[in-house]
């Protein structure tokens, strides 16, 4: 949060969970985010002269240097994050109306703690529910609305319904 407020680098050593291997760099800090009770850090990095986003618990060692950094003035973090569901932000996905079919009690879940700022409910059965949302359906979003079961069905847009069925045959065959 210092390194935020004062516009300095932070050197840190970090390793990814895919990597063997630490590596050190520096990063510039915009902003942290909590999300599913673990914490990140979307940061510049100069090396790829992008922002990307870190995991503290992945940070073996962290420290301020005296580097100083610009913070861009067109950065807002709630504007950075809102088009994902999580920390994912990921540029090659389109922002895009997603519809899914509810089924059962699971609706009275999704009414009281929808999965995203932009959920609505745009049609309501005596046995199902459609939601819909904008947003860009990354891994993160991929992996909610597995979570949910046989109680989740996604009518569209049609690559990302069989994007999910292709993932639950596979898991599927796990336990065949």
């Amino acid at each position: 949060m210092e390194s935020i407020d004062n516009h300095k680098t932070l050197e840190i050593t970090y390793q990814g969970h895919w990597q063997d291997k630490s590596y050190t760099f520096q990063i510039e800090p915009y902003c942290i985010k909590a999300f599913k009770q673990r914490w990140y850090v979307a940061a510049r990095s100069p090396y790829y002269d992008k922002v990307l986003i870190y995991s503290l618990d992945r940070i073996l060692e962290m420290k301020q240097t005296d580097l100083p950094f610009e913070y861009p003035q067109t950065f807002h973090p709630k504007a950075y994050f809102d088009d994902s569901f999580g920390v994912i932000v990921d540029e090659e996905y389109d922002v895009e109306k997603i519809s899914i079919k509810v089924y059962g009690n699971q609706c009275k879940y999704f009414r009281s703690l929808p999965l995203h700022h932009s959920q609505k409910e745009s049609e309501t059965h005596s046995n199902y529910s459609i939601f819909t949302f904008r947003l860009r359906p990354t891994y993160d979003f991929c992996q909610a609305i597995l979570s949910h079961g046989d109680f989740v069905e996604v009518l569209e847009p049609q690559w990302f319904r069989i994007q999910i069925g292709t993932t639950i045959q596979k898991m599927n065959q796990l336990y065949e």
